[in-house]
Formats: structure tokens, sequence, C-alpha cells
């Protein structure tokens, strides 16, 4: 039986001097806040919601507010607070509200706070529903410099990350719902402040694993296996991308094991500790006895481009001949360091940041290479050093392709190379894959010829398991940016080309089966078969042995009865060696062909690039719905095989399928509940050895 252990850090306030928060005249100068401080309490009852109980006015507001579906805006709905209800079926939730001012750049708002005055608020909530399971709990709300963050009993919650520093105000706190809170006291001695390192183990699988709360997703996910350990290390996000309007304000976690059965989240490899700091896609390797986890700092997303270190490293290679070597950041002449950094670990999971900037680029990925040295593939660009502060030396300035000019116009974001078997690959973001046959020098676009592993996952990364093994990571779109982790086994051909299975660890350990599904049947245009369709908010397996014809498309159709405008359908096509997945909307019978994105793309090329590639049918790095082609393995009796993975926190199903165990589709259905599951098809299909079985 799987498990996964998940670290998580406590707040003790017992080293800090609280005193009572008094309204009523009493003078408090918002100067006093500009260092960090805690203010906690206890609340006497659940206010109703549309109420400000506690204001500094112009810098601090506590309140309560209501979210509704049809009002779930803005910073609300990033903050997954209608996850659940209350027993009343409402949804309301504590708030507060930081005014902040920029003293630094006044004139340059954070990325994403472009509308006026956007970025000089920042509101934080904890849903009432969290609090009905847990009374009389003791709430927080802690600002250190960096973070503004809200504490259940001490834990983090939830949280965003303001640029700048409270406002400047004198006046008198108010009270205006005192009858709300049992203690109501505040602290600004937040460097007395200790963390206690606690845990907590829980029966199951990593497959679809988001962190511990309510608004935590995995965002970019890095792989990497050294001494019998495999890494995964994933972006936390907070807000889709939305913490400090925009600019990200990620940090990397990763999850450990050694048989890919039992986990532990070890959290984050190390904190933000300045208010610029957002992290960006890196890689992680063992060179020179120790541990290296190589990473981006976007910091041109709060710091105007020509404050941070970036052109005085390009001075300084300009003037080496284009090599670039590292710089301390007692050398930066005051700039602020960004681009890319490391940092390093003996055992691999405590990591302590080198301080230091190697290189410009903001997404880095570095290899050991077979030389003993070190490769770094970023901004389409190739470079090599003996080690990892360089110098650093451009050996290609025109690999990775990426770009207009590219046929599948990928991006240079988060390159993920490796060998296997004598071949090199290389993944490019969400639709560049190159592939270098063994014996050969030269790079061929295979996701230009179709030949590509994308089957659903967004920047999917590769590494070993073991010895011979090759694994898959990425998370998949449709609720914004971060999701859930999804992992992949890789499989060789002789012909280089690759194909994807279920990694057997993670696949469904306790199953009972659900009545009503016919051992064998006959599907046909006129006859379609009904299969048992899991509870609400249960996760169900179909399994089945397909007699392939020779023509002819079998659709696996998925129902939601109370929105049935979220029907959707997996399709096989036999005779064209395709599959996909389609919402069905009003279509009668089979949902019509899907273009891949390589055929997209040639009907109509796109203004944009990357993730936000415009395609005339649908793009599979959006995980909803598209096509797959050259699925060369439909021949014979297939064994296919369906997962259904209700998702609470996500709100939504997971279709995750796999065709003959070597290959895989999975699709991001947000809002659904399955409630019907039917085959059908456009020719007589027969279909054996037919189960389903509820996921326990």
């Amino acid at each position: 039986m799987g498990s996964v252990t998940q670290r998580y850090v406590v707040y003790d306030f017992s080293g800090m001097a609280f005193g009572e928060v008094r309204g009523a005249g009493t003078s408090f100068s918002s100067e006093r806040l500009r260092g960090g401080f805690a203010l906690r309490f206890r609340l006497a009852c659940l206010p109703e919601s549309g109420l400000t109980l506690l204001e500094l006015p112009g810098t601090l507001r506590l309140f309560t507010h209501e979210v509704r579906e049809e009002s779930d805006v803005g910073w609300s709905r990033s903050e997954n607070l209608r996850m659940r209800q209350e027993a009343d079926g409402r949804c309301r939730a504590l708030a507060v509200e930081l005014r902040v001012v920029r003293e630094d750049f006044p004139d340059y708002p954070p990325r994403g706070g472009l509308r006026s005055g956007a970025w000089e608020r920042v509101c934080v909530s904890v849903p009432y529903w969290l609090l009905e399971e847990r009374p009389g709990v003791e709430l927080a709300v802690l600002y250190d410099g960096v973070a503004l963050r809200w504490l259940v009993d001490g834990e983090e919650v939830n949280a965003d990350y303001p640029v700048g520093v409270p406002r400047r105000q004198e006046g008198a706190w108010t009270v205006a719902v005192a009858e709300a809170f049992m203690r109501l006291e505040m602290s600004v001695e937040v460097s007395r402040l200790r963390r206690e390192e606690r845990s907590e183990t829980w029966t199951g699988q990593v497959q679809f694993y988001t962190p511990r709360g309510f608004n935590t997703w995995i965002g970019d996910v890095v792989l990497y296996w050294h001494d019998g350990v495999f890494h995964v290390l994933y972006l936390l996000d907070r807000h889709h991308h939305g913490s400090r309007w925009g600019g990200g304000a990620h940090i990397f976690c990763q999850l450990v094991s050694r048989d890919l059965v039992h986990w532990t989240d070890c959290g984050p490899l190390f904190e933000l500790d300045r208010p610029w700091q957002s992290v960006g896609t890196g890689t992680m390797a063992f060179h020179g006895g120790r541990y290296l986890f190589v990473h981006g700092w976007h910091t041109s997303r709060t710091i105007p481009a020509e404050r941070t270190s970036t052109p005085l490293m390009r001075e300084r290679a300009a003037a080496h001949g284009g090599r670039m070597t590292a710089l301390d950041e007692s050398q930066l002449e005051g700039r602020y360091p960004s681009g890319a950094a490391y940092a390093v670990s003996e055992d691999g999971i405590h990591f302590t940041p080198a301080h230091k900037v190697i290189h410009t680029a903001e997404n880095p990925s570095v290899y050991v290479n077979g030389r003993g040295g070190l490769s770094m593939y970023c901004g389409g660009s190739t470079w090599e050093a003996d080690g990892i502060d360089g110098p650093w030396t451009c050996v290609s300035d025109h690999f990775p392709p990426c770009g207009r000019e590219e046929p599948m116009l990928n991006t240079d974001e988060c390159p993920s190379f490796f060998d296997w078997h004598g071949d090199s690959y290389l993944i490019m973001g969400g639709s560049g894959f190159w592939h270098r046959p063994a014996g050969t020098s030269e790079f061929l676009n295979a996701a230009a010829a179709g030949r590509d592993i994308y089957d659903g996952l967004n920047v999917p990364m590769a590494a070993p398991f073991g010895e011979g093994r090759m694994l898959l990571g990425g998370w998949i779109q449709g609720i914004g940016w971060g999701s859930c982790l999804v992992l992949r086994e890789l499989l060789h051909y002789p012909d280089g080309h690759l194909g994807l299975r279920w990694v057997p660890e993670l696949e469904p350990e306790r199953l009972s089966r659900l009545a009503g599904c016919p051992a064998d049947a006959a599907v046909s245009p006129s006859s379609p078969v009904s299969l048992p369709a899991p509870e609400p908010r249960e996760d169900a397996l179909y399994e089945m042995t397909l007699t392939a014809p020779v023509s002819g498309r079998l659709g696996v159709r998925l129902h939601d009865h109370r929105h049935p405008e979220l029907d959707c359908e997996f399709q096989l096509d036999f005779g064209r060696q395709r599959m996909q997945v389609a919402t069905v909307g009003a279509q009668a019978g089979l949902c019509r062909p899907l273009l891949t994105l390589r055929e997209s793309l040639r009907v109509r090329p796109s203004e944009r690039l990357g993730m936000s590639i415009q395609t005339v049918d649908g793009y599979h790095a959006e995980s909803r719905d598209f096509a797959l082609e050259q699925v060369d393995v439909l021949e014979g009796t297939p064994r296919l095989r369906l997962r259904l993975h209700a998702d609470a926190k996500m709100r939504s199903t997971v279709l995750d399928v796999e065709v003959a165990g070597q290959r895989t589709l999975v699709s991001h259905r947000v809002g659904m509940t399955v409630t019907g599951v039917e085959l059908v098809a456009d020719v007589p299909l027969a279909v054996a050895e037919m189960t389903a079985w509820r996921v326990c």
C-alpha cells in the first residue's frame, strides 16, 4: 500500500511579546508594521459576511465576504475558496487586506499590477468551512516583510507576497465588531518567531498529488534520480500564478522516494526571504561531490530590468570573450540578482542558496555531460563549463531551436535533455521534441514529424529511475496555472521512438467491482453499451480488450447528467491510428475528428508561441480537447484502460487513458462529475474481458 508523508511547518509565537489591540482613540502608527507583525485572535462566532471587523484605516483591514459562483472573480477566485461549502451551503470567508507602497521603484508596478493602484492592495482569505471543521482554533495574520500569511493553529493555510511596505498612516484601530473576538492581540517582534517541523502520513499514491492545503498546486515539475533516490521537484503555486500580482512568487518543493510507492514531501528546498524573489524552473544534478539545484530568478517581474544583475553579467561577458562567470551577490554593485543561480546540498534534501548568479538565463536546465563537465540549455543556446561557477562558454547559439521559425512554435522554456539506449532526446516546453538517433550527430525534429511524447501533460520533464527505466512528469491545465502531479513511464523502441505507459507502482491498488458491467459486448452504431458509473467523488477504473477492426472508431462517452454541456468522449480511430478526447456538445453520433497541433499549425499558423499557441482545434498542452497521431499500437487485440479520477479540490474529473500498455492520454474535465459511461462505435466492434472497478 502506497503512502505519502507530508512535512509542514507550524509557527510558534511563544517567544514574542503581544499586546492587546485597542480601538476607540488609541493612537497607533503603521510605521511599526513595516518590520513585520503578527495579529492573533480567537473568534467567539463566525460573523456574517460583508462586515469590517478590524481596521487600521489606510493600511490594514480584517473583513468578511461571501463567495458566490457568479461573483467569484479576481483574487477570491484564485484562492479556491469554493472547494467546499459550509453546512448551510454558503461559502463565506475571513479576509485580510494590506495596503502597501513602493518606495524603491514607485513608478514600476509589478507584473500583473499594471492597472492603476491594483498592486497597492493584497488580500488573502481563509474559508469558513475550514474553521467549522476546527472550532476554537487560534487564527493569526503574519507579515514578515516578504509574505502575508493566514495561520490556523500556527499552520499556514494561505499566503500572498506583496511588493513594497505597509503604507504610513497615523491613526487608531477600529474594532468594529468587538463581540466577534474572544482575544485580539498584536506583536511586532517577528524576529523572535520560531518554526517547528511536523509531519503527517496518509495512505495513497502520489499520482494526481497536490500539496497540503486548499490553495496549493503543483506547477512545473523537475525529475532527478541519484544514489537510489528519485526526486520530484515542483514549483509550489498559490493563486494559479496570481501571487504577487501575477509575478508568481514561486518556490520549489520536493517529493522523494526509493520505490515510487512510499513518498515524502520534504517541503521547500529553500524559502523566499526577499520580496523580489520568484524562482524559475531549473534542474537538479550531482557534480563535484555535492547536489546542485540550478534555477532561475524571475526578478524583472518586480524590479526594472536595468536594475538587475543581467546588464552587468552581459557587460562582463562581453569583456571576456562572451564567457559568463559566477558573480557573488556582493559583487553586483547594488543590483538585484536575476537569471541563473543555484543552491547546494550534501544529502539532496536540505539545500543552501549559494547567493551567486552564474548566467542571465531565467529558466536554465543544467546537466552533467559525457565529458564530466556541465551543459546548460537555455534561451535557444547551449553552454558548457567545467564547474557550476563557470566560466560558461556558448557552444551553440542556435540549439535548442525555438521561436517563430520552428514548425511547432515552441518557446525556449524548460528544456529537458536525456540520453537513453544510445539515443539523445530534448523536450522543449509544451510542443518541442527532438531526437538524435544513436551514432548520429544531428537532432531531428520529432514533433514536426508527429512523433512526440506529449499526451496532455504540460511542460513535461524526464529522468531515469533505477537501471534502464525512464520516467516523465508534469502537470495538467484546466483550472489555471498549476494543478496536480501526473507521472508516466517512457518506453524505448529499437528505432528510437518512444512510447508511454502508466507507472506500474502508481496504478490503483485497492479495487472493488462495480456491479452491472458485462464481461463481453458487441458495440455497433445502433447498439451502444452502457457501463456502470462511479458514485460522485469516487474514482473508477475500466479495463477491456478490443478486437481491432481495419477501420472505424470506438468512443467511450462520459456523461454528466446535471451538466450535459460537459459531456466528453475519448475516441480511438483504428484506420487512421489516432486517439482524441473532445467535448460532445450538440454532435450526433461519434465526435468529429480533431486536428493534432501539428496539423492545425499547417492549416492556420498561430500568432502566439508556447502555451498560448492558437489552434483550429484543441492543443494538447491545454489538457482538454485534443488529438494524438501515429498511435500505431491499435492492431490485433489491444487492451484499453481508462481511469476516472474525481478530484474534490480541483472540482473536476481527470480522464487518464492507457492504450495497449504503450500510449497514454490525460484530459482535465473541469467541473465534471461523471454519472454515465457508455461505449459507442461507427462499425461493429467486439469488446471482451471487460471489468469496471471502484478505486477504494
